[in-house]
């Protein structure tokens, strides 16, 4: 994180009055109002995630995206070509970003920064269909 301005949500609320699913961004930092407050009236809407900005730099990522917690990425552990593109999900493991890549050892879960040539895919809220490819 270069400074607190950095630090950013993605918030998901749905309205209880029509069921429709909204996604913003809400800053933690503002540099001319300082600390921002996202007040959220509980009784319109009810919140159902909010997930953490991944902050990443452009020497780290060719095309530079925002990264959220439970997005869905692909990616590689390696620059070889030949490393084997994998599908995980972004998590926070241990107060680090990190991804769950695979159902067949639970316990794998390589740090964000060492991944490659990452490409979002979506998100588990948004296509849920893309799990069943992990």
């Amino acid at each position: 994180m270069k400074n607190i301005t950095d630090i950013k949500f993605r918030v998901r609320l749905k309205t209880r009055a029509t069921a429709e699913i909204i996604t913003t961004i809400a800053k933690l930092y503002d540099e001319q109002n300082g600390l921002m407050q996202f007040p959220i009236d509980l009784e319109k809407f009810e919140v159902l995630s909010i997930d953490r900005f991944a902050n990443f730099t452009e020497d780290q990522l060719k095309n530079p995206m925002d990264l959220y917690e439970n997005d869905i990425i692909s990616f590689q552990t390696s620059t070889n070509k030949n490393c084997p593109i994998q599908t995980a999900v972004i998590i926070m493991h241990f107060g680090a970003f990190s991804v769950h890549a695979t159902k067949d050892d639970p316990n794998y879960f390589p740090p964000l920064y060492a991944c490659c040539n990452i490409k979002k895919l979506g998100n588990i809220y948004d296509n849920s269909n893309l799990l069943n490819t992990l």
